[in-house]
């Protein structure tokens, strides 16, 4: 099984709380002249940003609210009374009139833009963290509700990755499609925009669209010709397209580089095992692990390429290892076993292969990532086997400094689930010594 890890979701990539400080009445850009009912609109959005609840921000914007119809219907074209009409309807949530006052405000005074969109960016922010707050509750209707109205306030890439991702978890392809187009247009960095370019080339690869897919990469990487996670994906691509020339190619320029960090190097390799390149890919794990010895995904990828390259013998000892510290990883089992056979040791691999069917429950995708400056945790699923159901059980963990020695203890504790049953478990840890890796012990069934 291949493990991309370091790339991960693209949702997960973008959970991102992003902070817009308050802002004063602004100055040289825009000049404003102020009144009575300006200035005291502007007290009142003031006091309502003060206030933590939605419900008590409401009667400070619904003030500001009737003080700024005063003052355009006094003056329909003031900018000063625009910008606030614009601040009061973001603060209020209806964000479809928002955006209608403030290209009103730049067509009245185009040297207004940058307060329009200052006002614009605050809206689009609450909403995101919306979204993202919305997400990690699982509430995937409240996000793409969200995500949605953020992008009527300001068109950012992020967003509309973030809608993308989850019309496609939600089955509307076409919609994933859709949107990951749009994400791409108003992109203004390369990150998002690879983020839509690779999710929007799987998508038409899965529809069947192969040769849009290659269009799409073949623009995002003639733009960008030094990404390359783009690069792999597109040569994975050509290679799955029969164009086995340009896709020896690609890799022959990928595999010269020597610069790439960890996530690049892991992501050389899995490309190069997606097309059946394993003794090219060892290398290339080789590399990511110099960066990082201990990532689970990564020594896996290892482990499997090894496999594949008909290196047993090589591949035996991390192998055993991987088992070793993820017992309930039940994946690891069978290379381990192959490595045992191939190796003469055809009774070990059998009592391996027995071990695994004795399995009361087993962790699909659990790694490790890091949250924060010192701030880790370890995420996955577990499935259950039909074992110790509705049991409780403590699984000990260790976390491991970078050169393996044990910097600190936790316990998991999860309740077993039914056969063929999924659910989320996740475990938090604060070290101020860098985490390199982590393993757990198997307990007693």
């Amino acid at each position: 099984m291949i493990s991309a890890g370091a790339r991960g979701s693209i949702l997960s990539a973008s959970l991102l709380l992003l902070l817009v400080a308050a802002r004063s009445l602004p100055g040289q850009e825009c000049q404003f002249e102020a009144n009575e009912y300006t200035n005291e609109a502007a007290t009142q959005i003031q006091n309502a940003r003060g206030m933590e609840d939605e419900a008590e921000r409401a009667p400070y914007y619904e003030r500001a609210l009737e003080l700024l119809e005063q003052a355009i219907s006094q003056s329909p074209n003031d900018p000063a009374a625009l910008w606030l009409l614009g601040e009061v309807y973001v603060g209020l949530g209806d964000y479809e009139t928002a955006d209608s006052i403030l290209n009103r405000l730049v067509e009245v005074d185009p040297a207004c833009r940058t307060q329009a969109d200052q006002t614009r960016r605050v809206g689009w922010v609450t909403s995101y963290n919306r979204g993202l707050r919305a997400f990690a509750a699982g509430d995937l209707t409240s996000a793409l509700a969200a995500f949605e109205k953020a992008n009527i306030i300001q068109q950012d890439a992020r967003s509309y990755n973030n809608a993308a991702y989850i019309y496609h978890e939600q089955g509307n392809i076409e919609k994933a499609i859709e949107t990951y187009r749009i994400s791409i247009e108003v992109a203004t960095e390369p990150e998002p925009r690879r983020a839509a370019t690779i999710n929007l080339a799987e998508l038409l690869t899965s529809a069947g669209r192969v040769t849009e897919a290659l269009e799409i990469y073949d623009e995002y990487t003639t733009s960008y010709p030094d990404d390359a996670f783009a690069k792999i994906n597109y040569a994975v691509l050509l290679s799955q397209a029969g164009q086995q020339e340009r896709s020896s190619q690609l890799f022959s320029e990928l595999t010269q580089r020597e610069d790439y960090t960890f996530e690049e190097w892991n992501e050389l390799g899995v490309g190069l095992l997606r097309v059946g390149a394993f003794a090219e890919a060892i290398p290339a794990f080789n590399r990511a692990r110099e960066f990082q010895p201990l990532n689970k995904f990564v020594m896996a990828n290892l482990v499997d390429a090894q496999v594949e390259a008909r290196m047993f013998a090589e591949a035996l000892p991390l192998a055993d290892t991987l088992v070793e510290w993820y017992p309930y990883a039940s994946a690891r089992y069978g290379p381990l076993a192959n490595c045992l056979s191939r190796t003469g040791r055809a009774g070990d691999a059998l009592t391996i292969l027995q071990t695994r069917e004795g399995l009361p429950f087993v962790f699909e995708g659990v790694n490790l990532s890091r949250a924060g400056d010192v701030r880790y945790v370890v995420q996955g699923r577990v499935v259950g086997r039909g074992s110790l159901v509705g049991q409780r059980v403590v699984i000990p963990f260790e976390f491991l400094s970078e050169s393996g020695d044990v910097v600190a203890t936790r316990e998991l504790e999860l309740l077993v689930p039914p056969a063929d049953v999924s659910r989320a478990i996740r475990l938090e840890l604060e070290s101020e010594t860098p985490i390199g890796g982590f393993r757990y012990s198997r307990v007693d069934n």
